[in-house]
């Protein structure tokens, strides 16, 4: 039998409440007891109606642990009390808990309120269970980008912040290179030894976006010499690497 049952604190106050096996007893028979509206049978074809149950006292004794002299006095003094009745017959006896309503009432707005409650904290877990697995899957989905990104700064360049939106533009870039991921960050590396070496011409800054949609083709290794970049290479040559590199990257003059 699943479900819960009610539990009142007044119970504290029951006169049986410190002698010993009757609390014990009479929340088994709450446990027991039939709650469904409609009847039902036990084993030997009886109808047990809600607040009632069958069984006998050996079987009593073997589910709660109590001697099976001592709870046939706990069932007689309820009995007296008006707590519960018995009807025995020839296979077993059948108990019902009086006032059964009284003790298991459930309203329909306190129900209705426990019912939202336990939505709203369902609900809750839910959300937090769909949060903790979408960022989980952002964090594999951005392991490549994150790693280009602190590369790049690293390498003393124009900082990215690494927002979601940034590892996402980084992540289009990516796929739109014919290059492998590894390729573009030996292009980021070698723009940044050129950039940082003062035998060489070239001090553009670019924006890590910038040189993911154009700087990077003048840097990865089959396009990129580091002599094309030195200072003292002929000024016919420099003006064709920033003519290329502008029309690449659609470098304005003056920049």
């Amino acid at each position: 039998m699943s479900g819960w049952i009610k539990l009142h604190r007044d119970l504290r106050k029951w006169k049986y409440y410190k002698k010993d096996g009757y609390v014990k007893l009479w929340l088994h028979m709450l446990l027991e007891a039939n709650y469904s509206e409609e009847s039902v049978f036990d084993g030997f074809g009886n109808e047990i109606k809600k607040g009632q149950f069958s069984t006998g006292r050996k079987r009593l004794e073997s589910e709660t642990g109590l001697n099976a002299s001592k709870v046939e006095r706990i069932l007689k003094k309820l009995e007296i009390e008006q707590q519960i009745e018995q009807r025995k017959t020839n296979q077993c006896r059948i108990i019902t808990v009086l006032n059964w309503e009284k003790y298991q009432y459930v309203d329909s707005e306190s129900n209705n309120e426990r019912t939202t409650s336990e939505q709203r904290v369902n609900n809750q877990r839910t959300q937090n269970k769909k949060l903790k697995k979408l960022k989980k899957e952002n964090n594999n989905i951005y392991i490549v980008e994150k790693q280009i990104l602190e590369l790049w700064n690293s390498l003393n360049l124009k900082k990215w912040t690494g927002t979601d939106l940034q590892l996402e533009e980084i992540g289009k870039f990516s796929k739109k290179f014919k290059y492998p991921k590894e390729e573009i960050k030996k292009s980021i590396k070698n723009y940044a030894e050129v950039l940082h070496n003062e035998k060489k011409f070239f001090n553009y800054q670019w924006t890590l976006g910038a040189f993911l949609s154009g700087g990077h083709k003048n840097f990865v290794s089959e396009n990129f010499s580091d002599k094309d970049f030195l200072k003292d290479s002929k000024t016919n040559d420099r003006e064709e690497m920033y003519a290329r590199i502008k029309r690449d990257c659609n470098i304005e003059e003056g920049e």
